[in-house]
C-alpha cells in the first residue's frame, strides 16, 4: 500500500539514511496514536480508564517493539481511532478521510475501515443522513481509484495475502466444510489460535477483559452513540481476523504483529473492568 511508503520516502530528502527515516515515520505514528488513544478511552469512560489504558499500552513490549519498527501497523491504528474519535465528536467526513488514509495504509482499511464506518453512520441519529453518507462513498470510491493508479493490476493486493500463505504452508486453506461436527471443532480449534496470538500481544491482562465487557453491558449509563461506534468498529476487527484465521488457520508467516490494532481495542476495555472491579 502506497501511504507510508511514501512519506518514509519523502524524509529520505532530509534523512539520508532509509531505515531511519522508515523507523521515524513508525515512532510518531505509534507516539500519536498514545494521544488519540488517550482521547479515545476519555470520551468514552473517564480520565482513570484513559491514563490506565495507555499507561498499559506503554510499558507493553510488543506495542512497544512494533511501534519503534519500520512496519504500517502503528500509521494504520493512528488513523482508524482517529476515524473512531471524529465519529464521536460528529466530524464525520473528517472521520472518513482518516478510514481513507488507513486504506491507503494497510489493505483492512477497506476490508474493514469503510464498511465499519458506513455501518457506524447508519446507526448514528445526524441530520440528512444518506445523503451524508452518499457524500462519504464517494470519498471513499475516489480513494480506492486513486490507489489503484500507483499499481500495475488493480485489487492485486487483496489476494497478495494468499501468496504469502502459499509460500509457508502449500496447502493455505486447511479447511474443507464436512459436516458440523467437523465445524465446531474448527471453530474451537481456530478460537485457541486466536487466543494464543492475543495473549501473545497482551498478555495475561485479557482475565479482566471479560468482566469489563460484563459490567460494561450491564452499565445502562455508558449505552451512548461514541461507544456503540467504539463497539463497532472492534467487533468488525474482530471478526475479520477470525474469518482470516478460520480459512487460513494461522497469520501469514505467523506475524502476530497484524493483530495490533486489537491491542488498544483490548486494554481499553481490560483497563475499565479493572478499575469497575477495583
Amino acid at each position: 500500500m502506497w501511504f507510508y511508503y511514501f512519506i518514509s520516502a519523502a524524509l529520505l530528502y532530509v534523512i539520508k539514511d532509509a531505515f531511519f527515516a522508515t523507523k521515524l515515520v513508525t515512532i510518531f505514528f505509534g507516539t500519536a496514536s498514545v494521544y488519540i488513544i488517550y482521547a479515545v478511552a476519555k470520551k468514552l469512560f473517564d480520565k482513570k480508564v484513559a491514563i490506565l489504558s495507555i499507561f498499559l499500552l506503554t510499558i507493553n513490549p510488543e506495542f512497544t517493539i512494533i511501534s519503534s519498527t519500520p512496519l504500517r501497523e502503528p500509521v494504520y491504528t493512528f488513523f482508524i481511532f482517529l476515524s473512531i474519535l471524529c465519529a464521536i465528536n460528529n466530524r464525520i467526513f473528517t472521520g472518513a478521510f482518516s478510514v481513507g488514509m488507513a486504506f491507503l495504509t494497510r489493505i483492512e482499511g477497506l476490508l474493514i475501515g469503510m464498511p465499519y464506518y458506513i455501518t457506524a453512520l447508519l446507526m448514528q441519529r445526524i441530520n440528512k443522513k444518506m445523503s451524508k453518507i452518499a457524500v462519504i462513498l464517494i470519498m471513499f470510491i475516489s480513494f480506492i481509484l486513486f490507489m489503484n493508479l500507483w499499481i500495475s493490476r488493480p485489487f492485486s493486493y487483496i489476494i497478495n495475502t494468499i501468496k504469502n500463505q502459499e509460500i509457508g504452508n502449500s496447502y493455505c486453506v486447511k479447511f474443507t466444510y464436512t459436516g458440523p461436527v467437523e465445524l465446531i471443532i474448527r471453530i474451537k480449534d481456530i478460537f485457541f489460535i486466536y487466543f494464543k496470538y492475543l495473549f501473545t500481544l497482551i498478555g495475561p491482562n485479557l482475565i479482566f477483559l471479560i468482566p469489563g465487557l460484563f459490567l460494561l453491558f450491564r452499565n445502562k449509563e455508558n449505552k451512548n452513540e461514541g461507544l456503540k461506534i467504539y463497539i463497532l468498529c472492534f467487533i468488525f476487527h474482530l471478526v475479520f481476523w477470525g474469518i482470516y484465521l478460520f480459512i487460513f488457520e494461522r497469520l501469514a508467516f505467523n506475524y502476530h504483529r497484524y493483530l495490533y490494532p486489537l491491542m488498544p481495542f483490548f486494554i481499553i476495555l481490560v483497563s475499565y473492568g479493572f478499575l469497575r472491579l477495583y
